[in-house]
């Protein structure tokens, strides 16, 4: 399945870690092995480089990481469960969140959250420009997606474990994951760029940007994903 990226307008930086395995017997320094095929001392590849030229318009960087096993591809935070997917990920999927030194969301990413303790309901604000690699805008909706996907009684991503005390908090949740009720009623779109969240409890960790206790930090496009069945979409 291919995934759009979501590309802020601020500019991503991306870091490639390429990885180098030697084949065949022999010695660290460079010379043939008993096979005749040349190797390489691993330890002497350096681990990362630079180059100040200006980069290429349109250019394409390729990386290659040395696996034991094929990656799974699963290029979503809703779906992957595998370190490399995530890593892969990091260039191209940035969280809608920004964050300060205490890891306490912030005004610096795409969206910011604000959290009303005494209405128990929280905040979205999409805040900066934001398109798709398709071109099309961030937009509420796609705030939304991630939870009907990760709350849908057809939803076995990661063996389920996303759908957890963050998501079981939201009002209404508990009916839509039992398949109980179309939409989850606590969820709301206020306009475009803003989404309003009802919990049933509120706590500290909600304001926190680990993805575990506060809202969901990823976006999905909701142009791809909303007509898409959710059994099978993994």
């Amino acid at each position: 399945m291919k995934y759009k990226k979501l590309i802020s307008a601020v500019a991503l930086g991306a870091v490639v870690t390429v990885g180098l395995a030697a084949c065949g017997g022999g010695s660290k320094d460079g010379k043939k092995g008993k096979s005749g095929d040349k190797t390489e001392d691993i330890a002497k590849f350096p681990m990362k480089t630079s180059n100040d030229a200006k980069a290429i318009k349109g250019g394409t960087l390729e990386g290659a990481v040395v696996m034991d096993t094929q990656f799974q591809g699963l290029f979503d935070a809703a779906f992957n469960s595998d370190n490399y997917d995530a890593q892969f990920m990091k260039p191209s999927h940035e969280p809608i969140f920004g964050y300060d030194e205490r890891f306490q969301m912030d005004d610096s990413g795409m969206a910011s959250f604000e959290l009303d303790k005494d209405a128990k309901k929280g905040t979205i604000k999409i805040i900066k420009d934001a398109k798709w690699s398709d071109g099309k805008p961030l937009v509420a909706e796609d705030i939304i997606q991630p939870y009907l996907i990760i709350g849908h009684p057809d939803y076995e991503g990661t063996g389920g474990i996303r759908y957890g005390e963050n998501m079981q908090r939201i009002v209404g949740m508990k009916d839509y994951k039992a398949g109980k009720a179309d939409s989850v009623s606590g969820i709301k779109k206020v306009d475009d760029k803003t989404v309003e969240i009802t919990y049933e409890n509120v706590e500290p960790g909600l304001l926190t940007a680990d993805g575990d206790g506060g809202p969901w930090q990823n976006a999905m496009p909701a142009h791809i994903f909303k007509d898409m069945p959710v059994k099978g979409m993994e």
